[in-house]
């Protein structure tokens, strides 16, 4: 916006958009977040500095956004992140689980 058109603009006129352009990251984060794209909430946070914990912790007190499937969940945490999945066959693994393998 050009300097003189921001001067002819008053102080609660500019505070209002900036609510609205506030909801609008905010419902775009929600969105992320409920299709489980970490890492785009992160990008979205950094680019446009949205405070990510702040707003976890003002989510929080709204309806929560609830896991149905663990599984694919953490497939979809794997295949974003590019973390290997976990190697069953290795001893460690069971034993540090409890688990007894044969």
């Amino acid at each position: 916006m050009p300097k003189e058109a921001q001067q002819l603009t008053s102080v609660p006129e500019r505070l209002s958009q900036n609510v609205y352009v506030d909801s609008i990251i905010e419902r775009h984060a929600r969105r992320i977040l409920s299709e489980g794209k970490l890492k785009d909430l992160g990008k979205l946070a950094g680019h446009l500095d949205l405070h990510l914990v702040t707003w976890l912790r003002k989510e929080r007190k709204r309806k929560p956004v609830m896991v149905t499937d663990f599984v694919a969940a953490l497939k979809m945490l794997h295949s974003e992140f590019e973390w290997p999945y976990p190697d069953v066959g290795c001893s460690h693994f069971g034993f540090s689980l409890g688990l007894y393998l044969a």
